[in-house]
């Protein structure tokens, strides 16, 4: 009996200090060490210098983390990847004026917590579905800061667009993204830009000092709500060809022309137009038949006064 208690107190003993040990460990040790993770920057022992040399020996759904620095490349994704920034104002990837920043040719992607800058072309362009771009800044582009094509199911949000020709665009065939939730300011030609993309639903974005704010071209059945379009140069919102797009809730403010649409049938409700209203709000545009002829289509409910979006 005594022998048996000796050998239990020992075996105790021994779990004891095994579990301490491990505690000890994983409290002294900064970088997780389950398998999938992947280090860019920094000064571990084993991680990598460039983003790419990351990507290229990274598998399907590894993580990777970045450490803040600025990184000259043009990167190129073709596995579903989780990218992610130390901080976004300080974790830059500068495309050095080359074609593009970072070009995704996956599903279920996503990039975040990252400044993406300088490209001659497109800041970011993904051909692909379910993925994701959230907190970065997207500045300083030739073109486009976003470009999604062919997509399905992708989440814009929390991101700022800004000093590109234009902020971001859906273009032939995306179908139910979700843009929320960011700042699209200071685009030479347009904030957001959709063309041939149906089904997609824009809301609680802040759309300040664009040329225009929203341009839809051959898009239909797209959900347009509680969004901020103001001091757009020329135009807060501008349909052409495009049919059933629900516009509800937004601010229209101070721009040289709120909105305009042609060959266009929307559905405008409760949207605030530079002031306070009672009586309907007409919304010219232009239709082509034979000739083109003036039309007009109406928010039969516009907003007494601004809403508070953030």
């Amino acid at each position: 009996m005594r022998k048996g208690l000796t050998i239990g107190i020992i075996l105790l003993f021994i779990g004891a200090s095994v579990v301490s040990s491990c505690h000890i460990n994983s409290s002294n040790n900064a970088q997780p060490l389950t398998r999938g993770w992947l280090y860019v920057g920094g000064s571990g022992p084993e991680n990598f210098t460039t983003i790419q040399n990351a990507i290229d020996n990274s598998s399907d759904s590894d993580i990777i983390f970045v450490y803040s620095g600025v990184y000259q490349e043009n990167l190129l994704i073709e596995k579903s990847l989780t990218i992610n920034g130390e901080e976004k104002n300080l974790t830059v990837i500068d495309g050095c004026k080359h074609n593009y920043v970072i070009k995704i040719y996956a599903n279920d992607t996503r990039i975040s917590n990252f400044t993406i800058q300088n490209s001659s072309n497109n800041g970011i362009e993904i051909e692909g579905s379910r993925n994701i771009v959230e907190n970065n800044i997207l500045q300083n582009n030739g073109y486009l800061g976003l470009s999604i094509r062919n997509s399905t199911h992708s989440i814009v949000t929390n991101n700022i667009f800004q000093h590109n020709e234009r902020g971001l665009c859906l273009c032939l065939y995306c179908y139910n993204t979700i843009i929320f939730h960011n700042k699209i300011e200071n685009n030479t030609y347009c904030g957001l830009y959709l063309y041939s993309s149906c089904n997609n639903n824009v809301f609680n974005n802040n759309f300040k000092k664009n040329t225009c704010g929203i341009i839809l071209s051959k898009s239909n059945n797209n959900t347009i709500d509680n969004n901020t379009m103001y001091l757009c140069k020329r135009c807060s919102i501008n349909l052409y060809q495009s049919l059933n797009n629900t516009i509800n809730y937004n601010n229209l403010c101070n721009s040289t022309i709120c909105a305009f649409f042609n060959c266009c049938n929307s559905n405008w409700d409760r949207n605030y137009w530079n002031k306070p209203r009672i009586l309907p709000k007409p919304i010219f545009g232009i239709k082509k038949m034979k000739i083109i002829i003036l039309a007009i289509e109406f928010d039969w409910h516009p907003a007494k006064q601004p809403y508070d979006i953030t």
